[in-house]
């Protein structure tokens, strides 16, 4: 039950990591942190081969962070104890299938504002009402209301371009998934990547159809020479 849990505040880390917690920590971070000790509670972490490859970027980033300001930085601290969670305790299918959903919700709810915006000129806001953001002195209250008048709708997302990037990954898995159906899902929401507007975010969908056009092109060839 705890592992689920876990999973689901994993693949919710984006949307969540908008709002505060505790200690200038999001509220995302602190969630996945209190349902891993949770997991560690009632089975032991198993970590893989590929994480010891995580400790030399950890001891450079921990140096910098010391010579810079003299201290330990706790987001370092606590990213890496999630990260050690997420490696023992994450499960590929589970979050796959959770991502999944988000993304689809994520999109209904950015064409919901994009419409109500046409419609009555007024967009609704994403965001979890009583729960402080991460920007601003005022709980995100002035930032809120830049959002609402802005051109752009962001969906849960505090940017356009946050939620571009929250979509990117799911195309590329509908594209290199080598199903017809998947490949139809990718040129839609390529399609809406379009409409959110974000330069990043059509830079890299750029490059990801030219990379799933010479893959094809590759794999062509292997079988017409084969």
């Amino acid at each position: 039950m705890f592992r689920f849990i876990f999973n689901f505040f994993l693949a919710c880390y984006p949307i969540l990591s908008a709002y505060k917690g505790f200690f200038s920590l999001d509220l995302g971070s602190i969630l996945v942190f209190i349902f891993g000790l949770l997991c560690l509670i009632s089975e032991p972490l198993k970590l893989p081969r590929y994480f010891y490859g995580y400790w030399p970027f950890f001891i450079i980033a921990l140096a910098c962070c010391i010579l810079s300001s003299g201290t330990i930085p706790l987001w370092l601290v606590l990213y890496t104890v999630n990260f050690i969670f997420a490696t023992s305790y994450g499960n590929l299918n589970q979050l796959l299938k959770i991502y999944s959903l988000l993304v689809y919700a994520s999109v209904f709810y950015f064409i919901f504002q994009e419409i109500t915006y046409f419609v009555a000129g007024v967009r609704m806001s994403g965001f979890i009402p009583g729960i402080p953001l991460i920007y601003g002195d005022d709980g995100g209250v002035a930032y809120t209301i830049h959002l609402l008048q802005s051109e752009r709708s962001s969906s849960f997302f505090l940017e356009p371009s946050y939620l571009a990037q929250f979509i990117y990954p799911y195309i590329a898995f509908l594209l290199f998934s080598n199903n017809s159906n998947d490949i139809k899902k990718a040129v839609v929401m390529s399609t809406l990547l379009f409409w959110v507007k974000s330069g990043i975010g059509i830079f890299l969908l750029l490059i990801l159809w030219s990379a799933w056009l010479l893959n094809s092109r590759m794999t062509a060839k292997r079988k017409v020479a084969i």
